[in-house]
């Protein structure tokens, strides 16, 4: 067993394989309608043709196209009993679309818009959504990972993060990447780089109940606002730290999101909400997270 498989193995141990079958089979009967819907908000490379040329664009959606055929050959690979890794990806694909939902029509950060990455930007790169958080006159903007509780990715993504913040130079070495971008609100048009990352990790349970919300109203009032905001928070946090002990040069960023997101985590009483709430259905997101924060207690006197 290699450490991904046993990444998985220990988070899913504990679980009824066919609890976890029953609520992912429940949640993938629209899996082909979100895929077409994220097709559709993502940013097109083909749109960008005039600023990377026709040649480079194409050579991007080459890339996508072979990155997609491996996939597919892995699609059928079961991960866990009863779930495929192509099961894992569309499930992570509905936490995309539910998150981006909740910020973009929720409205759950004031402020704060979801932009979905292209498919390049987000396996090349790692970026599956960017957040724009509007600062008084400027804006800031936050790249964000986001995957399913169960899927080896969470592990890779952390790992990612740490390998960034270490080997940041400020030149051929930043943060996060996002090539394929267009603002109206900044008139940024084109690559973002130096971004912060977080990851968002949801719970099969949590992920249900983001589901079941139909109308924005209600969405804007559920308690998956404050925990991933939360989560987002403690994650900056701690890389916030990890930075400056490790590599100062990598905190700037960090630390003007982590600004932004403590602000809103003040406005918003997230803490307050969530523990009155006592809402313990994406426990299992949370202990995943914590798990691969441990990496950066490595150098950060902890």
């Amino acid at each position: 067993m290699n450490p991904e498989q046993a990444a998985i193995h220990n988070l899913d141990r504990r679980r009824r394989p066919d609890d976890i079958k029953d609520s992912a089979d429940a949640l993938l009967k629209n899996a082909d309608k979100v895929r077409e819907i994220l097709d559709d908000i993502s940013f097109n490379p083909e749109d960008f043709s005039d600023l990377y040329t026709e040649e480079g664009v194409a050579k991007d959606l080459r890339y996508v196209a072979d990155m997609e055929k491996t996939f597919r050959s892995r699609a059928s690979y079961e991960v866990i009993p009863g779930l495929t890794e192509g099961d894992i990806k569309r499930l992570s694909e509905r936490v995309e679309y539910e998150v981006i939902r909740g910020i973009n029509a929720g409205q759950w950060f004031e402020g704060v818009g979801a932009y979905k990455t292209s498919d390049y930007d987000d396996i090349k790169n790692g970026v599956d959504v960017v957040l724009e958080m509007q600062e008084e006159s400027s804006y800031a903007h936050l790249g964000m990972g986001v995957d399913i509780t169960f899927s080896h990715n969470i592990d890779k993504k952390f790992r990612r993060i740490k390998d960034e913040i270490d080997n940041f130079d400020g030149d051929k070495h930043r943060l996060a990447r996002v090539k394929y971008f267009d603002s109206a609100n900044t008139g940024i048009r084109g690559e973002l780089h130096s971004l912060a990352r977080a990851v968002i990790a949801v719970d099969l349970p949590m992920l249900k109940d983001m589901t079941s919300v139909r109308d924005d109203e209600t969405l804007n009032k559920h308690i998956s606002e404050h925990i991933t905001l939360l989560e987002i928070q403690h994650q900056l946090e701690i890389f916030l730290a990890y930075a400056k002990k490790n590599n100062p040069a990598a905190a700037k960023p960090i630390e003007r999101a982590s600004g932004f997101v403590n602000t809103l985590v003040d406005k918003l009483k997230s803490e307050d909400r969530v523990h009155q709430s006592e809402y313990t259905k994406n426990r299992r997101a949370d202990d995943a997270i914590s798990r691969c924060l441990e990496l950066f207690s490595v150098g950060n006197g902890e």
